[in-house]
């Protein structure tokens, strides 16, 4: 059946950030704090799984250290400024996170273009807080993070890794963004590769996502717009193709793989021991219901391409887990039409 759904979308747009502050000579109090508790910091010889430990541990001696202070947003973001060329500054994320936590605002916005940026930012950001960012941040942004992290920068590898919370993308992010998510990761700008890879929630493609995106994911996949090739390789949950799509469609995938638009190509055999698509539907098969349903989702996602808030809302129509809502509501509609999953 021939789909009357429009794929073909403009490039990915945002609203444009704000022109980036001007911060002032940080808190005094604050930069004795600072300077003291970054000499805790491990050195790299420590080999790289004990340092990140160490890092970790440095996170909660800051948490309780602000638990008897009291300092502004800008305040901490003065600091970053003034120090962003700091020894070790690279590794000082576990500081601002645990700052962050102890703020009483809700919104957490990021405006500074490090010249090193910094690890773990928004790391752990408790539940309840929103984190945005309009700079540049170094790899495992919103690391476990339970609040959202909305992007407008740049951020760096493995962003949104284990977040409870969505990762949305209206800007630049780096390798493996989303990777082990047990949220959704929306991505409306652009993304290297290997976007959403073994994540939980929806893995939605609005924008530009390179090779592997979504491969090994546990929720849904789908694609609105570009995305190169192997889309969802390895994987066995539900793929879907409604935009342009690269090479080996299907490859190394058991789960269910719908094309409501040809990608370059399709390559369903078994030439790893991985096994076969339990279904594949092609743009002829796809039923009307079907159609209208993705065409709804479609919309619903259309309507956060200027608007994070609208994002979140549409993830919000799916209840507390929307990767299995819709994937339910997906085998729902082929059971009734006739497909046995």
């Amino acid at each position: 059946m021939k789909s009357e759904m429009g794929y073909k979308f403009r490039g990915a747009g945002h609203e444009e950030p704000e022109g980036k502050r001007k911060y002032k000579e940080p808190d005094r109090t604050l930069e004795k704090i600072f300077v003291e508790w970054i000499k805790g910091l491990p050195p790299m010889s420590a080999g790289i799984e004990d340092f990140y430990e160490e890092c970790r541990r440095q996170y909660e001696v800051a948490v309780k250290i602000f638990e008897k202070h009291n300092f502004s947003q800008d305040e901490g973001h003065a600091l970053f400024c003034k120090y962003q060329d700091y020894p070790q500054i690279q590794y000082a994320g576990h500081f601002l996170s645990a700052f962050y936590n102890h703020l009483p605002d809700k919104e957490i916005i990021f405006d500074i273009d490090m010249a090193i940026p910094s690890y773990f930012i928004a790391y752990r950001l408790k539940e309840g807080k929103l984190f945005i960012n309009k700079g540049t941040t170094g790899l495992l942004t919103g690391q476990e993070s339970a609040s959202p992290v909305i992007n407008f920068g740049k951020i760096g590898v493995q962003s949104g890794t284990n977040a409870t919370a969505p990762l949305i993308n209206y800007g630049e992010c780096a390798v493996l963004s989303g990777a082990d998510s047990k949220s959704a990761v929306i991505n409306y700008g652009k993304a290297e590769l290997r976007m959403g890879q073994d994540a939980q929630g929806p893995v939605i493609n609005m924008g530009e996502a390179e090779r592997f995106m979504g491969c090994g994911a546990e929720g849904p996949v789908i694609n609105f717009n570009v995305t190169k090739e192997k889309l969802a390789f390895g994987g066995k949950q539900i793929v879907i193709n409604a935009g342009t799509c690269g090479e080996d469609f299907g490859a190394s995938h058991t789960g269910i793989l719908i094309a409501l638009r040809e990608p370059a190509s399709f390559n369903i055999e078994d030439k790893f021991g991985f096994g076969k698509p339990k279904l594949l539907l092609r743009e002829r098969d796809c039923t009307p219901e079907l159609v209208n349903y993705v065409e709804h989702l479609r919309q619903l996602f259309e309507k956060g391409r200027t608007d994070y808030r609208a994002a979140l809302a549409a993830l919000d129509e799916f209840g507390k887990e929307p990767g299995r809502k819709i994937e339910s509501d997906i085998e729902d509609i082929l059971r009734r039409n006739g497909h046995n999953v």
